[in-house]
């Protein structure tokens, strides 16, 4: 749905306030020019928290990235044993959010936060029935940037409606060269600042099998547990089934979103993924007509994954994730999945059947 046009001295008053001076008014689409600004909707509003914080963090934080300020641990993440909470990570938090909450205040909407960091954050206290839920990951790639290597960090945020848990808007800045994914109105788009050009983003090709060599598979090895988690069960389609001109990507994260809306990224597969990870970049997915799944481990069977508030406050994880461009690909792993699982079930039975027949085979020998 498009807002209707409005005229251009309301629009140009209002690009500083409103995020907008990040674009030309000439290289807008017309349905991002919005209704009568006292009468916004609860989605243009979050259309205009989202582009606010795009203003107020590029690039000043690309400049704090770029300089390496920041790089110290100063804790871990609840519910993360894994993870590191960096000063840098703390510093995009905190601007990040006065961001949001100038914009909240602005509109009088009631908003809680939730990020990989914290549980909840409420930023404006009010009826969060007539407000919007807000998920963040500030520095995305943080451990890759305590360690120097030459990975882009990554700002990605999205809101969704607290009623309805219906996704509103989403943005990731690639923090190294300053790139734009922007959602809105359900579509996916990318602002170049160096060109101040803003394209919408077509739907992409569907990728239906592991045999494309379009084919891209992601997932996180940054930790052994996620990395031995993946080889334990998809080794073959990693090596051996897939194409032999497909590419396998290791460095998921929020950000992978982003690559989903612009099709580099074919398939998503994560054991264990926070949600904190998840809901930043959800968006991008949904409006690139990728199919997000939750797999229960046991019976194989698929959910819709769906923001959820209350599984983000209690930091609870997702067993086996997967986001894909099409069902048919992401049932190609969930059948690999299950197949193994058996496998291994199979396995572990004979290994118990044996031990069993040692410690008789062994009994029989102390009554001779």
């Amino acid at each position: 749905m498009t807002s209707p046009e409005i005229s251009s001295s309301w629009v140009n008053s209002a690009f500083k306030q409103d995020g907008y001076e990040i674009l030309k008014p000439q290289n807008m689409p017309e349905s991002w020019v919005l209704a009568d600004s006292e009468n916004l909707t609860k989605r243009d509003k979050a259309n205009l928290i989202t582009l606010n914080l795009a203003a107020d963090m590029s690039p000043g934080l690309q400049d704090l990235i770029d300089v390496g300020f920041g790089r110290r641990i100063t804790g871990d993440v609840q519910g993360r044993e894994e993870d590191d909470e960096l000063l840098i990570d703390t510093v995009a938090e905190d601007l990040a959010i006065n961001s949001i909450k100038n914009a909240v205040e602005r509109f009088g909407l009631g908003c809680a936060i939730y990020t990989e960091h914290k549980k909840e954050i409420p930023v404006n206290v009010g009826d969060l029935t007539k407000g919007v839920d807000g998920s963040l990951d500030p520095v995305d790639n943080s451990d890759e940037y305590h360690r120097k290597l030459d990975t882009p960090q990554h700002l990605v945020f999205a809101t969704y409606d607290p009623e309805t848990n219906e996704q509103l808007s989403a943005l990731d800045i690639n923090l190294a060269t300053g790139m734009m994914t922007i959602n809105r109105d359900g579509k996916n788009y990318q602002y170049n600042p160096r060109t101040n050009e803003l394209v919408e983003l077509p739907v992409p090709e569907k990728v239906l099998s592991i045999q494309q060599r379009e084919l891209t598979i992601a997932s996180y090895f940054g930790r052994k547990q996620y990395s031995h988690s993946f080889d334990k069960f998809f080794k073959d389609l990693k090596n051996e089934k897939r194409h032999a001109k497909s590419t396998f990507h290791g460095k998921g994260g929020a950000h992978i979103y982003s690559l989903m809306a612009t099709g580099a990224v074919s398939i998503y597969v994560m054991f264990d993924e926070p949600r904190g990870e998840i809901d930043p970049g959800l968006p991008f997915a949904e409006a690139a007509g990728y199919v997000v799944w939750e797999v229960d481990m046991e019976t194989g069977e698929i959910r819709e994954y769906k923001f959820d508030p209350e599984k983000n406050k209690s930091k609870e994880n997702v067993p086996l994730f997967i986001a894909a461009s099409t069902p048919e690909l992401a049932n190609e792993f969930v059948a690999e999945f299950m197949a193994n699982k058996q496998k291994m079930s199979k396995s572990q039975l004979g290994q118990n059947i044996k031990a069993k027949a040692g410690g008789i085979l062994k009994r029989s020998f102390l009554f001779r």
